[in-house]
C-alpha cells in the first residue's frame, strides 16, 4: 500500500493522494475499522440494556422496601401515622438521591450511542462521497473517538457496577429501622423476629419467642451479669478471671479489672459501689467512678458463686450455709440449708431466693432462714442464675434444658420462657431501664439481651 497521510507528502515513495484514498478506501483495515466500530455501538447497547434493568431492578427495590415497611406498621399501631411519614420520607430520599444518578447515566449513553451513530453514518458517506482530505480527517476522528469511546466504556461499566452495589435494599431497611428505633424510641425486628407483649400492667410479659438484640462474643463464659444506674453493663467473665465494665451495648469495654480466681455472682450495692463473689478468693468490694472499676476491701470466705446485699449486710452462698457479714466485713452468724447454695436474688424486704448448686431445686427462705417455699420442676435440670423483676416475678436459668422459668412471687410457675436458648443461660439480670432481660451464657460465651 502506498503512504499517503500528509505529513509523508515529501517521501520519496508517495503517490497521489487520489489513488491513495481510493486504496484505502477498498482496503480490509478500513472495513475493519468500520466492524469494530459496531462492536462498540453493541457494547453501549448491552449497557444500555443494563441501565434499564437497573432502572426496573431499583423500582423492584423500592417496592419491597414499600411493602416490608406496611409489614412493620402493623407491629406498631402506636406509632401507625408518625412513623409512616418519616419511613416514607426516608425511601423518598433514597429514591432522590440514587434514581437521578443512574437516569444521568442512562441519558449519558443514550447520547454516546446517538453520537457513534452519526460518526459511522457520516463515515460511510465519506467512504463514497467525500474528497480524499476529508475523508482521511474524518479518520483520525474517529480513530480518536474510538479511544475515548474504549476509555468510557471501561470507566462507565465500573462507575454502574459501583452504583448498583451501593444500593443495597436490605441495607437500607436496616438503616430506616435504625432511624426508627432513634425517632420513636421503639425496638423494630425483621422477619423471622417478634416483640414481647406488655400487659396492661406495664410489665414485660415475656413469651416463649426470643429477640436477640446485640450477641457479644465474650473471650470466655459469662458467669455474672448486673446494669448500672447509667444503664452500663457489668459482667464476669470466668475463664478470663475479670469482670468488664461495658457500654450499654456491650459494644466496647470501659474498664476490667482481674482477680486470681474465677468471678461469678456480680451485684450493685449502691449507685457506685458493687460486689462479685470470686472462687477461692472470697467477696471482692469494688468502686465504680469516671467508668472505672477500683477495689476495695475483700470478705475472705469460701463463698460458692453468690450474694445478695441487704441493709448493709452481705449474705453469701458458702457450701451449706448463708455466711452474714456486716458492712465492717465483720461475720454476724450463719444460716444452715440443707443443699450446697448456688445463686442468690432478694424476693422483697424480707426474704431471699437461692438456686441448688448443681441441683433441680429453688428455695426461699426469710432473712432469718425460716422456709417459705420450695419450687421444685421435672424440667429443672441443673438450676444457674436467679433474678425477680421489680413486679415480682422470679426468673430462673436452667443450664440443661436452655431455658428460662418465670415463677410468681410465692413460687408457682408462671411460664416457660426464652425456651431452647443458643446457648445454656449462667445468669440472668432484668434491666429495669428498659425492661429487658441480660442473659449470660457458658460454652459460647454470648451475652443476650432478649426483650
Amino acid at each position: 500500500m502506498t503512504c499517503a497521510f500528509l505529513k509523508h507528502r515529501n517521501c520519496k515513495n508517495v503517490g497521489s493522494i487520489q489513488d491513495a484514498a481510493q486504496e484505502m478506501k477498498k482496503s480490509n483495515d478500513v472495513a475493519t475499522f468500520a466492524d469494530s466500530l459496531n462492536e462498540f455501538k453493541n457494547s453501549l447497547d448491552e449497557m444500555l440494556q443494563y441501565t434499564t434493568k437497573n432502572l426496573q431492578d431499583f423500582d423492584k427495590d423500592i417496592e419491597e422496601m414499600k411493602s416490608d415497611v406496611e409489614t412493620l406498621f402493623t407491629k406498631l399501631s402506636n406509632y401507625l401515622s408518625q412513623l409512616k411519614a418519616h419511613i416514607m420520607s426516608e425511601i423518598s430520599k433514597i429514591e432522590k438521591e440514587v434514581r437521578p444518578e443512574i437516569e444521568d447515566k442512562h441519558e449519558e449513553i443514550k447520547c454516546k450511542i446517538s453520537t457513534i451513530e452519526n460518526d459511522l453514518a457520516l463515515f460511510q458517506t465519506n467512504m463514497k462521497y467525500a474528497p480524499p482530505a476529508q475523508f482521511l480527517q474524518a479518520i483520525e476522528k474517529l480513530i480518536e473517538q474510538r479511544l475515548v469511546l474504549e476509555k468510557f466504556v471501561k470507566e462507565e461499566s465500573l462507575k454502574l457496577q459501583e452504583i448498583r452495589v451501593a444500593f443495597d435494599a436490605n441495607k437500607k431497611i436496616l438503616q430506616i429501622e435504625k432511624g426508627i428505633q432513634v425517632f420513636g424510641e421503639v425496638n423494630i425486628r425483621r422477619k423471622n423476629k417478634t416483640g414481647v407483649p406488655r400487659s396492661t400492667d406495664g410489665h414485660v410479659n415475656m413469651s416463649s419467642s426470643l429477640t436477640s438484640e446485640f450477641d457479644i462474643l465474650v473471650p470466655s463464659p459469662v458467669s455474672g451479669v448486673t446494669v448500672l444506674e447509667n444503664g452500663h453493663v457489668l459482667l464476669s467473665v470466668y475463664y478470663k478471671q475479670t469482670i468488664e465494665l461495658r457500654d450499654h451495648q456491650c459494644s466496647s469495654i470501659l474498664s476490667s479489672f482481674s482477680f486470681p480466681g474465677h468471678p461469678r455472682g456480680i451485684k450493685m450495692t449502691s449507685d457506685t459501689e458493687g460486689a462479685v463473689a470470686v472462687a477461692g478468693c472470697g467477696l471482692i468490694l469494688f468502686h465504680i467512678q469516671n467508668n472505672r472499676i477500683k477495689p476495695l476491701n475483700k470478705i475472705r470466705t469460701n463463698v460458692n458463686c453468690d450474694f445478695v446485699h441487704h441493709r448493709g449486710k452481705y449474705y453469701m452462698g458458702c457450701d451449706k450455709n448463708i455466711a452474714i457479714y456486716d458492712s465492717n466485713r465483720r461475720k454476724v452468724r450463719d444460716i444452715s440449708v440443707d443443699k450446697n447454695v448456688g445463686f442468690m436474688t432478694l424476693r422483697d424486704r424480707t426474704s431471699l431466693c437461692y438456686t441448688v448448686w448443681g441441683g433441680r431445686e429453688l428455695y426461699c427462705i426469710s432473712m432469718d432462714g425460716t422456709p417459705v417455699f420450695k419450687y421444685f420442676h421435672d424440667k429443672l435440670q441443673s438450676t444457674t442464675g436467679v433474678t425477680m423483676d421489680h413486679t415480682g416475678y422470679i426468673y430462673v436459668c436452667v443450664y440443661k434444658s436452655k431455658n428460662v422459668h418465670q415463677l410468681t412471687h410465692d413460687g408457682k410457675l408462671q411460664r416457660i420462657i426464652f425456651d431452647n436458648l443458643p446457648s445454656p443461660p449462667s445468669c440472668v439480670c432484668l434491666n429495669k431501664h428498659n425492661d429487658k432481660a441480660l442473659i449470660g451464657c457458658k460454652d459460647k460465651g454470648l451475652l443476650y439481651e432478649l426483650k
